[in-house]
């Protein structure tokens, strides 16, 4: 979706083309429950048509949960399309579906054009098999079919209409979830759910979606409900992990709690999480060849890293197709949730408590009144035991010891009676401070210092340290590089190691930089690793003078960069000025000084505001830019000739 600034009267006359271009006779869709022409009038009167590179006519999903326990899906939606852009988004559609258990069934393919319909034929349809599975044989079943719209121009129409449905029963139960808000305005916005007559499926509506309108067909033996908004805001831009959070939607389930929820995925994790024998005797060199725990830990996610291939496909397709962990490990692949099962079991046999774990996406408190797992990651394990807590990530392959993966988020576990808020452990803020300490060595040619790290709260460098091998001493080294690029540290001594707060002090050392064209060496103060840039919500864009949607920050951040610089054979012919911005978001600071032959740059961000509205993108955005600004980053020093020095 684009904006575009037109006057109004400009705005008339692009109106008034498109609809003497784009007037369509009586025309229905392929199901006769819309009139398309009513709806194109409607979206001419809602939205500002010319300023969208599409705009949706309708979009909707009907979900059956059929007496026989199978699941089906039809998926319907009309769009208008307006600009180039949106031909890539809307004319090819890839539609993934399990090819084994499901059928595929297209209702409707078609371009509306030159006022006729042109209907895509038999070359519009095409079954591949994902690329992400594609050397993956126990998941060749997992298909995409391609829907290609044929006569697509950048004014048209295209509508699409499929069903995807279960060839027998194989769920158990069935979930889900519908934002009323779509990737473009949306003049007519619905779902449709269909359960067994009498049953009584667990519905959640949130932030002003509308109530259902409940009907029953005697035919299909369905009791079905409806729930319909109309001339709906494109989702926000950019997109946040929860829009759930504050936009109209559904929440539905037909488990009728959590505890029933998880029972089944449980059951089956459990089962298919054993050790077999060349498992067991991994895991026994494994603890062999262990020092710690937290060693121990981190070899087995290597371990699972080395042998076996993370298939990145979406897990919601594999909940119901578990592969024992020995299966996993013979075929050196597994999608999350298989290579979750095997990191389980090679957990619990090496004496850690290890169950998967669900977090929601959005940080904070959230309300989950309904038993599905729409709003939630994809899964992870919490480990604890032998003096260790930590969470493993299947997907990337990851491990985080102490609780930051999941704090101040909502986490479940199949098998408990409800998702709960988990703590972070601290007082849910975070800290970091980095002082260094430079002077120049001219005989090694290099700048040579000490320096200071203490982390605290979410910014907590405790499980970037954690572990043997140099692990502690690499985050070192990629701290301080990131700050000052070519810095390396030589050693370093933990001052204070818990999962709430990491400090160490360290020695350091810095080449001489390459002087610049004017002769002086330059000095740039970055980002350090783990710090507030670092933990930034994605979608942060700070070239975009404008966002439509809030920034969610995960807790209150505060950071501070401090440099000492001895300028014995230096003169600092530039350092940052003195600058203080403080607004409802936060604060910046940079301060500078030349005392004693010493140049001391302080340069602090601190952002208190953790929900940060898009009026107020603004004033968060000011506080990132003049912390990223090269003035304020930058020093430039002149070296003193040795007579100079001496007069000096």
């Amino acid at each position: 979706m684009k904006t575009v600034s037109v006057t109004p009267v400009l705005t008339v006359l692009i109106g008034a083309i498109l609809l003497a271009v784009t007037s369509l006779p009586a025309q229905q869709s392929y199901d006769g429950r819309f009139d398309i022409a009513a709806l194109k009038a409607t979206a001419q009167q809602r939205f500002d048509c010319a300023g969208q590179d599409a705009v949706i006519l309708a979009e909707g999903q009907q979900t059956l949960w059929l007496p026989d326990g199978r699941l089906s899906t039809t998926i319907h939606r009309i769009v208008w399309i307006n600009s180039r852009l949106a031909i890539g988004l809307y004319a090819d559609n890839r539609i993934p579906y399990d090819h084994q258990r499901c059928t595929f069934t297209p209702l409707a393919l078609r371009t509306w054009r030159d006022n006729q319909w042109w209907p895509t034929d038999t070359t519009g349809f095409v079954e591949t098999l994902p690329f992400a599975v594609n050397k993956a044989y126990d998941y060749a079943h997992m298909r995409e079919m391609m829907l290609l719209h044929n006569g697509i121009s950048d004014q048209c129409l295209v509508e699409m209409a499929y069903r995807i449905e279960d060839k027998a029963p194989f769920r158990g139960g069935a979930d889900g979830f519908w934002l009323f808000a779509r990737e473009e305005p949306a003049v007519e916005s619905w779902f449709e759910l269909g359960v067994p007559a009498g049953a009584k499926p667990t519905i959640s509506i949130a932030n002003g979606a509308p109530a259902a309108e409940q009907t029953s067909d005697p035919k299909s033996g369905l009791d079905i409900y409806r729930w319909n908004m109309s001339a709906v805001a494109a989702e926000p831009r950019p997109h946040v992990p929860d829009p759930a959070r504050t936009l109209p939607h559904i929440v539905w389930s037909t488990w009728p709690d959590w505890r029933e929820r998880g029972a089944r995925l449980k059951s089956a994790f459990d089962a298919a999480a054993q050790l077999d024998p060349p498992l067991s005797a991994a895991v026994d060199s494994l603890k062999r060849a262990a020092r710690s725990a937290t060693e121990l830990a981190g070899m087995i996610t290597g371990f699972i890293n080395d042998k076996t291939a993370g298939i990145h496909y979406p897990e919601i397709y594999w909940r119901t197709a578990l592969r024992p962990a020995g299966k996993t490990f013979a075929t050196a692949y597994g999608h999350s949730l298989d290579r979750a099962i095997l990191a389980a079991a090679l957990f619990r046999g090496a004496g850690f408590e290890a169950r998967p774990v669900y977090i929601g996406q959005g940080v904070g408190p959230m309300e989950v009144p309904v038993p599905s797992l729409a709003r939630f990651g994809e899964v992870k394990l919490h480990l604890t035991g032998n003096g260790l807590e930590a969470f493993y990530d299947p997907w990337e392959g990851t491990i985080s010891f102490g609780r930051k993966m999941a704090g101040n988020r909502v986490v479940w576990s199949p098998g408990e009676d409800r998702p709960t808020l988990v703590s972070s452990g601290t007082d849910d803020r975070g800290e970091i401070t980095v002082r260094i300490e430079l002077s120049f060595e001219a005989e090694k040619n290099k700048f040579t210092g000490a320096g200071y790290l203490s982390t605290d709260g979410g910014l907590c460098a405790f499980d970037r340290m954690s572990g043997v091998d140099g692990k502690a001493k690499g985050y070192l080294n990629a701290l301080v590089s990131g700050l000052l690029k070519g810095t390396g540290v030589t050693e370093y001594t933990p001052d204070r190691f818990e999962p709430a707060a990491a400090a160490a002090t360290f020695t350091m050392e810095l080449a001489k930089p390459e002087p610049n064209d004017l002769g002086a060496v330059p000095l740039v103060l970055g980002n350090p690793i783990g710090g507030i840039i670092d933990n930034l919500p994605s979608g942060i864009e700070m070239v975009v003078p404008k966002r439509w949607s809030s920034v969610y920050l995960p807790f209150p951040m505060t950071q501070r960069i401090e440099l000492r610089l001895n300028l014995r054979s230096w003169q600092a012919a530039f350092f940052p000025v003195n600058q203080t911005i403080e607004n409802a978001v936060g604060r910046f600071t940079v301060a500078s000084e030349v005392k004693d032959s010493q140049l001391v740059v302080i340069r602090a961000l601190q952002l208190t505001k953790t929900i940060i509205e898009p009026e107020e993108w603004p004033l968060l955005r000011q506080l990132l830019l003049a912390d990223s600004h090269e003035k304020n980053r930058t020093i430039l020093l002149k070296e003193i000739k040795k007579d100079e020095q001496a007069g000096k």
